[in-house]
């Protein structure tokens, strides 16, 4: 998945992904929340790699 799929899927800007996959900023819980729910996994998890 590009990050301008995956961007319109979760409803963020492709440079919002850009940002976090830079470590330049963090995912708010609402996209979190989004890209758990789109990837099939739980938010734990993403809560997990985040606070990293």
């Amino acid at each position: 998945m590009s990050q301008a799929q995956l961007a319109d899927s979760i409803g963020v800007s492709q440079n919002t992904i850009h940002l976090w996959e830079t470590r330049r900023c963090r995912p708010e819980m609402g996209s979190l929340q989004n890209l758990s729910e789109l990837m099939g996994i739980p938010l734990i998890s993403l809560l997990e790699i985040t606070s990293r």
